[in-house]
């Protein structure tokens, strides 16, 4: 499986459209509230990003408004090999992953003609080595950020460090 390719900005930022207007967010690198090889079946029902890296081990986090703190960029400090990063939900004794998300790389190792089997792979012993429940993929978004704007779950005064 060939690693990530990680782009470290200057500083890293993401745009939201807030009430038409668009606010640019910057995260902190150093923050981070991931769990590091949690038992898979014990979290609680939602939405987590995650990162694989090193042995098959595995880090996720809780989303988090506008994802800081839950950022795969922000997972990634303390890793020696970043293999890949997604986003997941859980519901009851299944996890629905995407294949497609919070990929930031210069190679996408995920690449259906060269490592969509390679990746699957790494995804199924990963997870059932962190007591999965059952596994569903999807190739659609999970976390959709306009959605959790727009029904009032991320409030633009719970974010202190963002541009406009």
């Amino acid at each position: 499986m060939r690693t990530l390719s990680i782009i470290y900005d200057e500083i890293h930022t993401k745009d939201f459209d807030i009430n038409g207007q668009i606010h640019t967010f910057v995260y902190d690198f150093s923050y981070s509230k991931h769990v590091q090889d949690p038992d898979l079946k014990s979290l609680n029902d939602g939405y987590y990003t995650y990162i694989i890296h090193d042995n098959h081990q595995l880090r996720v986090a809780s989303l988090c408004e506008f994802e800081n703190g839950s950022k795969h960029i922000q997972m990634i400090p303390g890793t020696a090999i970043q293999y890949t990063g997604g986003e997941l939900f859980k519901k009851g004794n299944t996890i629905i992953y995407n294949l497609y998300a919070g990929l930031f790389r210069n190679i996408n190792p995920y690449n259906l003609k060269y490592h969509n089997n390679e990746l699957n792979a790494l995804l199924q012993i990963t997870f059932q080595s962190h007591n999965c429940p059952n596994i569903i993929f999807t190739d659609q978004p999970i976390i959709n950020d306009t959605h959790f704007i727009q029904n009032g779950s991320w409030k633009l005064r719970h974010f202190n460090h963002y541009y406009t």
